[in-house]
């Protein structure tokens, strides 16, 4: 039962990302949606560049395109879009960088992985079938009651003829 769960990480690893960081990645899109939206269409590279160098004309000029083309506007409001960023705590953008790829790659991902698990449960189930016609046991219930209470029959059975036999058994096991 543990290596089921142990394994079930390693087959369906996007469900780990999803909890992990979907959360807080969809919490800040949720919050910045606009600038969310103007974030995805810079290319990473160009996003970096401004990071570094918040006062690169050259990196600017280069986003604000990419914004104007990915959003099929004006460089006007391109600029405003990527100003508008700013009003992004530093500190989710930092998180969306890190984890917002990885949450979007997971999204896509989970719905396969969680198949593939149910593929190896549904052979394990196959492999499995044939042991039921082995096991030993009772499967009527109304059996199994009447079997455990002849068994305990027995057992008072034998414990009675041990103490019968053995008299200072009895004594033995009474306190004086």
């Amino acid at each position: 039962m543990v290596a089921s769960f142990l394994l079930l990480t390693v087959v369906v690893p996007a469900t780990s990302t999803l909890v992990d960081s979907g959360g807080r990645v969809s919490a800040i899109v949720a919050a910045y949606p606009q600038q969310v939206q103007v974030l995805q269409t810079v290319d990473p590279a160009t996003l970096a560049t401004l990071h570094a160098h918040p006062a690169s004309r050259t990196a600017a000029a280069k986003a604000v395109s990419e914004i104007a083309a990915g959003l099929a506007i004006g460089p006007a409001q391109a600029a405003a879009r990527l100003k508008s960023v700013s009003a992004v705590p530093a500190a989710d953008l930092a998180y969306l960088s890190a984890n917002a790829a990885k949450v979007a790659q997971a999204a896509k991902d989970n719905p396969r992985q969680w198949q593939t698990w149910w593929w190896i449960c549904f052979l394990g189930q196959l492999a499995f079938i044939p042991s039921v016609f082995v096991m030993a046991g009772h499967w009527n219930p109304r059996k199994a009651r009447a079997a455990e209470r002849e068994h305990e029959r027995m057992v008072a059975r034998e414990l009675a003829q041990l103490q019968g036999a053995r008299p200072d058994l009895q004594t033995q096991a009474r306190p004086s």
